[in-house]
């Protein structure tokens, strides 16, 4: 088995912005593995460059797929991105691999629940719609957070133009009742 090292090759094939999936399928399957190597990759989170944060992300959008629970320390730390981020791709990026892990280990991301309420009434379309999945994933772990989400869920059904929107709050409201 060949050991994978973050070093500066590597890096430098992380920055061209080609496509580099082998690189990311390889860094995730050794990182799993490899505590080291993970962390160097969630290191790559604070980069100033973008495309390291959004490289990170990638590689652990795949780990999330295969060891979720190795991510569980870092949750506050890609909720941190996506709400700071500037670049759309690594917020988006970010967000996707939160709400993997908060539909494989909703308690790693619970304690961000009430956090992400504030997105079901973005302004952006999509946050609407990931935040009502975070939330009603974590509902498996965070039942308290029941009635406060069915409520905020009828509150937004009142206002709510986006019929893909629309049809996501019907969804997560019925499913909501039924725990």
């Amino acid at each position: 088995m060949v050991i994978i090292v973050l070093d500066e090759s590597i890096k430098k094939e992380l920055l061209s912005m080609e496509d580099v999936t082998p690189i990311y399928r390889k860094l995730s399957s050794e990182a799993i593995e490899n505590d080291e190597l993970l962390n160097d990759i969630i290191k790559l989170l604070d980069e100033k460059d973008f495309r390291y944060r959004w490289s990170a992300t990638k590689v652990l959008d795949l780990i999330s797929l295969r060891k979720p629970e190795k991510l569980s320390g870092i949750a506050d730390k890609l909720f941190e991105l996506f709400e700071n981020d500037k670049i759309t791709v690594v917020r988006n990026s970010a967000l996707i691999v939160l709400l993997k892990l908060s539909k494989y280990t909703p308690e790693a991301v619970s304690k961000l629940a009430d956090k992400m309420f504030d997105y079901i009434n973005s302004k952006n379309v999509q946050h609407r719609h990931d935040a009502i999945t975070f939330i009603q994933n974590v509902l498996k772990v965070r039942p308290e957070l029941k009635e406060r989400f069915i409520q905020t869920l009828k509150e937004r059904q009142k206002i709510e133009e986006n019929p893909v929107i629309q049809l996501r709050i019907k969804e997560a409201l019925r499913s909501a009742e039924k725990l």
